[in-house]
């Protein structure tokens, strides 16, 4: 029930990187009609034994009561995120993270 909810499940992390490098120390943002969205790629981890890059995120603007955080953690050849961390401006918090994959 938060207006992030599409970060938590993350159809959307392919088209926030798109047309980016994503290695360690790369940023980015985007501006829109008064918000904007900052990236920095912090480094790597494992989740469910798949290694994927950490990227945090920074939300701020008229569509974000105060100030949102995201810290997800990807792997391009898998469909989902390793792990996904939202912190509302509210300061509420909503955590996933990929205990198990196997394609059929």
């Amino acid at each position: 029930m938060t207006p992030l909810a599409g970060f938590l499940y993350q159809p959307l992390w392919m088209g926030a990187f798109t047309n980016q490098e994503i290695k360690t120390g790369a940023s980015w943002s985007y501006e829109a009609d008064g918000n904007t969205l900052s990236f920095v790629v912090t480094g790597t981890d494992e989740y469910a034994g798949y290694e994927g890059y950490v990227i945090e995120a920074t939300f701020q603007g008229d569509d974000f009561e105060g100030t949102a955080e995201w810290e997800t953690c990807i792997n391009f050849d898998l469909p989902l995120p390793l792990m996904t961390d939202v912190t509302t401006g509210e300061g509420e918090t909503f955590y996933i993270e990929l205990t198990g994959y196997t394609e059929e």
